[in-house]
């Protein structure tokens, strides 16, 4: 595994998912504290209640890239069966 992500190739799918990821994770928080004022600032209580339910939609798709992300994590350290073999 580790001499595959040595390769050229790898190295720059890596690379772009990290840019595309810090891309729309950024999008999102914006997202979320965008919803947040809106909801603070609303007048009436319908205009809260639809603030709130598009936060609470856009929280739990920025907890489902969380728990994405913490995979894939833990994927990449888990040592693979060549490394082992080697070692």
């Amino acid at each position: 595994m580790l001499q595959a992500c040595l390769s050229r190739n790898c190295a720059a799918e890596i690379y772009e998912q990290g840019v595309l990821s810090f891309m729309s994770a950024r999008r999102l928080d914006d997202r979320i504290r965008e919803l947040c004022a809106t909801a603070v600032e609303a007048k009436s209580p319908d205009k809260v209640r639809r603030a709130l339910s598009e936060l609470r939609g856009a929280i739990h798709e920025y907890t489902r890239r969380l728990r994405q992300r913490a995979l894939s994590s833990s994927e990449r350290l888990k040592p693979s069966a060549s490394v082992a073999r080697f070692s």
